[in-house]
């Protein structure tokens, strides 16, 4: 056994010091939890270490408590999955499909994200903003990202007003709502909602990013919306969690609702997701697995857990760069060695680096889906491929012939597969071990000097985001401004289609060839129109 925790302990001896943050860490099995560690400092000021009571931040782990709340409701016949959701929420447009709470805790809503609607309307994470405000921001929306039940896309919007449904339905806010029916049946006496920014939280972690230069600095943004997100808990009640999920007592006890919250969802089509109610459902190495990861400004969180087995792994990070998923699976590969599926069958390709520049160049360039107006760019960096996404380049390992994969979080996977017709090429990429699954196609090499950019500078309003975005032109480059504050430049992919470091602007004209306007899509959000105000 002192083998087994020393090897455990060695997964994060990275942090395990006293002047990094670090995280916390339950292994349950059986009933019980089998080890229970805190690695780091949960204050660098005072140097405070990380204990089992030490409190985090949980981001979208807490979707499955709110997924709980809507399904105690249910259970209560005082609402139905199937409703739309402006039965509830008449602030929201009826769209040409109706949205349904059950679109909305299975991710396909269609509802483009609150938290992207506020990045690009220019509302700063740090003020604090009341429950009204994006209320108002998801009903000024006209359009969704796609027909809902039609395809899957994360979406806090969903589970944001899911929390408004459960105070319009039972009189009760999220924060009184769980504490009576979930929080506190079970004994979780240190986890609430956290819809108050300015109160006092005993045993708090500060959340921490990390420099290149290996320094730390205080990430936490003034934010009291809930549902989503934020949820306040330890490592010790989230045991008590795990544990009802065997034996449930929430709500007159019985394993309905355990059922119900972990089936999958369904699209339109009848195919089954791997989704079910604020939980992702996996196969891992031969074993079933249930869990949901969660991260918010600095902090970042992960609970796993087994069935077949009776076994889980929690770990809660106060650190940016930290990945507890993938540290989460590296104790469940160490304490269930025995019980896993061949580790052949698994183990990840080793990477193939005999290859030149010119062998890689054939990859490079842009790759579009106009179905979602994802534009993916490929490039050549230090002698190995690289895709940039979240505004960095992520260097790539080929692993085998037309496919490549990151080292680091996240992971990042790429096939490319020649198109018959053409020399180019198409892409799948999956990003964070199947949370986000696209396929493009390579684009034709864009000639600048053909295609002028000096038509676009202009001024664009978006009366969806409330906010007008200027173009401008900076030494043959176009450059985005919002509130007069350079925001982003674009990089031509090809004629009216423009790669920003987080978006993809696509102009749009009338029949006449003049231009009338552009798309802003982003990753969870997609066709915003901004008007040519000239």
């Amino acid at each position: 056994m002192n083998q087994l925790l020393q090897a455990t302990d060695a997964i994060f001896s990275e942090w395990d010091k006293p002047e990094s943050p670090g995280c916390a860490l339950a292994v349950i099995q059986h009933g019980e939890i089998r080890y229970l560690c805190g690695y780091g400092s949960a204050n660098l000021d005072y140097r405070i270490p990380i204990t089992s009571k030490t409190v985090f931040d949980i981001g979208s782990v807490s979707k499955q408590f709110t997924a709980m709340c809507i399904a105690i409701l249910y259970r209560r016949g005082l609402l139905s999955l199937d409703d739309k959701i402006q039965t509830y929420l008449p602030e929201i447009p009826e769209y040409e499909n109706p949205v349904t709470i059950r679109h909305m805790l299975h991710h396909t809503s269609g509802l483009r994200d609150y938290l992207e609607l506020m990045y690009y309307a220019g509302m700063p994470f740090e003020n604090d903003y009341q429950e009204v405000e994006v209320i108002d921001l998801i009903a000024s929306q006209k359009a969704l990202n796609f027909e809902p039940g039609s395809q899957y896309l994360y979406s806090n919007s969903g589970y944001f007003l899911l929390s408004e449904i459960v105070e319009r339905v039972s009189g009760k806010n999220m924060r009184e709502f769980a504490e009576e029916n979930i929080f506190k049946p079970l004994g979780m006496t240190h986890t609430h909602f956290h819809n108050d920014f300015k109160m006092i939280v005993e045993n708090r972690a500060t959340g921490y990013t990390r420099h290149k230069d290996g320094t730390f600095e205080i990430d936490y943004g003034i934010f009291d919306v809930i549902g989503d997100g934020a949820i306040y808990t330890t490592v010790e009640d989230l045991f008590l969690w795990d544990q009802n999920t065997y034996h449930n007592i929430i709500d007159g006890g019985g394993q309905e609702l355990i059922e119900l919250t972990r089936t999958p969802g369904r699209f339109n089509d009848g195919r089954e997701q791997d989704y079910a109610m604020g939980l992702r459902l996996e196969t891992y190495r031969g074993l079933k697995a249930v869990g949901h990861g969660g991260s918010w400004y600095g902090f970042r969180a992960a609970m796993l857990q087994l069935p077949e087995k009776e076994f889980s792994v929690i770990c809660l990070s106060n650190l940016a760069q930290m990945n507890p998923s993938s540290l989460v699976y590296k104790v469940i590969d160490l304490w269930l060695a025995a019980d896993l599926a061949e580790p052949a069958a698994v183990q990840a390709v080793k990477p193939v680096t005999a290859f030149s520049k010119a062998q890689l160049t054939q990859y490079a360039g842009f790759y579009y889906n106009p179905a979602n107006q994802s534009l993916i760019k490929a490039d050549v960096l230090e002698g190995r491929l690289a895709v940039t996404l979240f505004e960095e380049p992520i260097l790539l390992n080929k692993t085998a012939e037309n496919t490549f994969s990151s080292d680091g979080s996240p992971q990042v996977n790429v096939t490319f597969s020649p198109s018959r017709e053409t020399d180019l090429s198409f892409m799948k990429i999956d990003i964070g071990n199947g949370s986000m699954v696209d396929e493009l196609q390579q684009l034709s090499p864009f000639d600048l000097q053909s295609n002028k950019l000096n038509e676009y500078p202009g001024t664009y309003h978006s009366d969806e985001l409330g906010i007008s975005y200027e173009l401008r032109l900076e030494n043959e480059t176009l450059v985005m401004f919002r509130k007069k504050i350079r925001f982003e430049s674009l990089l031509p992919a090809a004629t009216d289609l423009c790669k920003g470091g987080t978006c993809t602007i696509t102009f749009v004209r009338d029949s006449d060839g003049s231009k009338t306007g552009f798309m802003l899509s982003a990753n969870r959000m997609k066709n915003i129109f901004f008007e040519n105000q000239q």
